[in-house]
């Protein structure tokens, strides 16, 4: 949903750059997330870093979102620019380790099975964000409750990963 309302959003709040100069630097931002997941799902275990992204990706949300409810003051294009740059950077971290940690859990005779049904769930979770994100700008006038309601599913996830039985990082895959 904030690859879709991202634009939106920076092209009528003041981010203190031009819109197109903010996309572009979350844009930006997004290689060193990659990088970060490459990293942490090596070097940690896939759990308290899904939970992690998730914690950081709801602070992050939410931030934007009261810096876009507040940006007639001064200070708000920071917060939003900040915002921006860390859910830019967290969501790619945790795409990457959660797909990892996906592809781990399943036996061998059903790992691309399970993983494909988990990467559809995203698909379809992609494909109704934007209806999502729309829907909640007409009903509420202002691009602020999308946001804050990611923050919410944001930390939802937090709790849920916490629910995960499997720890994958280090162990054999062997089936």
């Amino acid at each position: 949903g904030v690859l879709y309302g991202l634009p939106q959003v920076v092209e009528n709040v003041e981010t203190g750059t031009t819109a197109s100069t903010s996309v572009l630097l979350g844009a930006i931002w997004e290689l060193p997330g990659l990088a970060a997941g490459a990293l942490f799902g090596t070097w940690f275990r896939r759990l308290p870093v899904i939970i992690g992204c998730n914690v950081g990706l709801a602070c992050a949300l939410g931030f934007f979102g009261a810096g876009v409810s507040m940006s007639h003051m001064w200070y708000a294009h920071y917060i939003i620019q900040g915002a921006i740059l860390v859910i830019k950077m967290l969501s790619n971290t945790a795409c990457v380790v959660v797909y990892q940690y996906a592809s781990e859990i399943y036996p061998p005779a059903a790992r691309t099975t399970g993983s494909a049904i988990c990467v559809s769930g995203g698909r379809l979770g992609a494909i109704l964000a934007p209806v999502f994100f729309e829907s909640l700008a007409a009903y509420t006038g202002h691009f602020t409750a999308f946001f804050l309601v990611a923050s919410a599913m944001a930390t939802l996830n937090s709790f849920l990963a916490m629910l995960l039985p499997f720890e994958t990082a280090g162990k054999s895959l062997d089936g």
